[in-house]
């Protein structure tokens, strides 16, 4: 909780709060980044955040995925990654700043090392058929 309140300057930013506190708990868990389509009161709910989440919500109301951004990219700890600040908001998803970072990285390591792919449509059909020949979907 210490992250959450350094991050938003007063109690009444619910929304930061209730979005970096959900993100901490995601990337303890081992995840990369709090994806912003879940931020609903299933999910939430389902962590261990639940009673913060629970009074937070219902100050926040029900926001989609657009709305989520806007919230979030109003606060000046939130950034659209060209500025480094702790809280990253890029292709609908939540990131802490150097998750961001190492996600970038390695991006960049395997993009640099994938093998061209073969778009031989007809041998990919046909190694397909040969491995699944009774699935419709490999014709």
């Amino acid at each position: 909780m210490q992250f959450v309140l350094m991050l938003a300057k007063d109690l009444s930013q619910k929304a930061l709060m209730l979005a970096s506190t959900y993100l901490s708990s995601d990337t303890s868990a081992g995840h990369v980044c709090l994806l912003l389509a879940f931020l609903t009161p299933e999910r939430i709910f389902n962590v261990q955040i639940q009673p913060f989440a629970q009074k937070a919500w219902l100050k926040i109301g029900n926001s989609s995925i657009e709305d989520w951004q806007q919230i979030l990219l109003v606060s000046t700890a939130v950034s659209d990654s060209s500025n480094p600040i702790p809280l990253i908001s890029d292709n609908q998803c939540l990131y802490l700043q150097h998750m961001k970072k190492y996600e970038c990285v390695v991006a960049k390591f395997f993009n640099k090392i994938r093998a061209p792919i073969d778009s031989n449509e007809d041998g990919i059909t046909a190694v397909l058929s040969h491995y699944f020949p009774n699935n419709a979907y490999c014709i």
